[in-house]
């Protein structure tokens, strides 16, 4: 099997074979074929690919545990705390502590498994950075009842588990962390497997016993948590939240969510311990990539973008802030269409500067200054005139909500743009100060998961609701066909508005927390919102129209 940490693994036993079985291709010291039979190119060129790719089959000993060091017993019982978590909390449809709750189990038992490891200290900034934003992100769907962005800050808190746990400094180590640490499950359910067995190897003796205590101690715990239902209601109705009466598909998707949990729990438990995974970070050699051999391939693109750029930036100036009506007369537009159009292409534009960027940085050699500092002002400058360009396309998104409301995708997007705007300038600074590029994956990573938490924080269908019901105070417009699909979050709102619009707003989202969730599964805005429809019930027989006032500024 091949062996990533040294970047050597079976090619270098095949170039040892090579001879014999007749071939005669150069050989590096690493066991890449660098010329062909004939002196030519050969199929796999170190210098211009990298790495040579894995063997058909080869699995990595970075993602399979050792069979003589398996996981110790806190980290079984960790990883035992967590899958009964997710299966009794997780199985309910909807969001709440339950997210958190498993969230903290994991992190426990990868501690744990941290310190079992050799771990010792306090974790470096950017690891314990990432660990604290996972745990944050995990909190979001508690307080928080958008469950369709739920899922999103879920996923942001996962990657930012697996950053914590991982680590990784270049932009591949960054990108494809979250993928390694799926990529692991095998391996941690096979560690903690092994785990098992030793345990119970050692305590063979003891079997009888164990059985025993087990036996003793769900009797005695039936009739105690017995005898505390029947006291206290509040206890059973909790206590009835997590027995499922639903039949065997309940029963099966708790089991599934036991064995997920499983998984996680062993991973996150597995990664921090892993003795082998210590140092990957530090010593895992930079890949040698294409270089182009002449100054005028990357010379020519960059300085022709940067001046296309620059007179972009100074019309969108010039007729946004400049007043020159003259030029929108010239192309049958008016000043507001003029500002609400194109927002879609501009940020299609950021997102293909920060990919001219990359490929410039990793395209332009090094091996002569001048071209290194020459590309660096030309990368600055072009990133620079990037960020006025994503500034016009949040003032496009600014004069679009002015009139006909904000929405989901045009908030979340414009974060987005926001972001990539921050990185933007990162890039302008790394042209300038040294120590900012070697942070800069992990910051751009950062700032993407702080991104998702801020708007899972302050959820988007708050700001929604809070800005139609602005919006009809001042024009008499709101789209009630838009506003009936938001949830919980908007309801403080959405209260605001006068009958009959105040409960065709709400009708819908009072009929879905009509259905109820457990406990575990009902976030602090529901329970806001279910005491707003209860002070303030909403009157169902309102003719409701679609909308009021389908043109903005038409007051009724």
């Amino acid at each position: 099997m091949r062996d990533e940490t040294d970047g050597r693994g079976d090619d270098a036993e095949e170039a040892a074979r090579e001879p014999a079985s007749g071939g005669t291709g150069a050989h590096d010291e690493s066991g890449g074929r660098v010329d062909g039979p004939a002196g030519g190119s050969g199929w796999w060129d170190p210098y211009l690919l990298g790495e040579p790719p894995s063997p058909p089959l080869a699995v990595s000993r970075s993602f399979w545990p050792s069979e003589d060091d398996p996981a110790p017993w806190p980290v079984l019982v960790g990883v035992a705390l967590t899958a009964v978590l997710a299966g009794a909390f997780c199985a309910a449809s909807g969001f709440g502590a339950n997210v958190l709750v498993v969230a903290l189990a994991a992190t426990g038992t990868a501690i744990v498994a941290g310190r079992a490891g050799g771990r010792r200290g306090r974790p470096g900034w950017w690891r314990g950075g990432f660990a604290l934003l996972g745990l944050f992100l995990a909190a979001v769907p508690l307080w928080r009842g958008d469950d369709g962005f739920g899922y999103l800050t879920v996923v942001a808190a996962f990657a930012a588990a697996a950053l914590a746990l991982g680590g990784g400094r270049r932009w591949a180590q960054v990108a494809r962390q979250p993928l390694v640490v799926i990529a692991r499950f095998p391996g941690g359910a096979e560690w903690v497997s092994q785990g098992v067995s030793a345990l119970v190897a050692r305590r063979r003796g003891g079997t009888g016993a164990a059985m025993r205590a087990v036996a003793a101690t769900a009797a005695l715990g039936g009739v105690f948590v017995g005898l505390f239902a029947a006291a206290d209601a509040v206890f059973a109705d909790l206590l009835g939240g997590l027995a499922p009466d639903e039949g065997v598909g309940p029963v099966l998707l708790r089991v599934l969510f036991a064995v997920f949990g499983t998984a996680l729990a062993a991973t996150a438990a597995w990664t921090a311990y892993d003795r082998r995974d210590r140092q990957r970070e530090d010593t895992e050699p930079e890949r040698a990539g294409y270089r182009v051999g002449s100054r005028i391939e990357w010379l020519l693109p960059l300085a022709v973008l940067d001046v296309l750029f620059l007179g972009f930036v100074v019309i969108q100036a010039v007729v946004l802030f400049g007043h020159q009506d003259g030029l929108l007369d010239d192309v049958e537009t008016s000043r507001a269409a003029y500002a609400r159009d194109g927002f879609w292409q501009l940020m299609t534009v950021t997102v293909l500067t920060l990919a001219v960027v990359a490929v410039t940085m990793t395209v332009v050699p090094r091996e002569r200054a001048a071209d290194r500092r020459l590309a660096k002002r030309l990368v600055g400058v072009l990133a620079l005139l990037a960020v006025g360009v994503g500034a016009a396309a949040l003032y496009r998104t600014a004069s679009y909500v002015g009139d006909f409301g904000l929405d989901r995708v045009r908030l979340v997007t414009a974060g987005a743009e926001v972001w990539l705007c921050a990185v933007l300038l990162m890039v302008v600074l790394a042209t300038l100060v040294r120590g900012v590029t070697a942070a800069l994956p992990r910051i751009t990573a950062a700032g993407a998961l702080v991104t998702v938490a801020v708007l899972g924080a302050v959820s988007p269908d708050a700001m929604v609701a809070d800005q139609r019901v602005r919006l009809y105070e001042r024009t008499g417009a709101i789209d009630l066909d838009y506003v009936r699909g938001l949830g919980p979050d908007a309801v403080p709102a959405l209260d605001r508005l006068p009958e009959p619009y105040r409960s065709c707003a709400l009708a819908d989202i009072a009929a879905d927390l009509d259905e109820g969730h457990p406990w575990y599964a009902t976030s602090l805005a529901e329970v806001r919102a279910e005491r707003i429809l209860r002070d303030r019930p909403v009157k169902p027989k309102w003719n409701c129209p679609s909308a009021v006032s389908s043109e903005p500024g038409e007051r009724r």
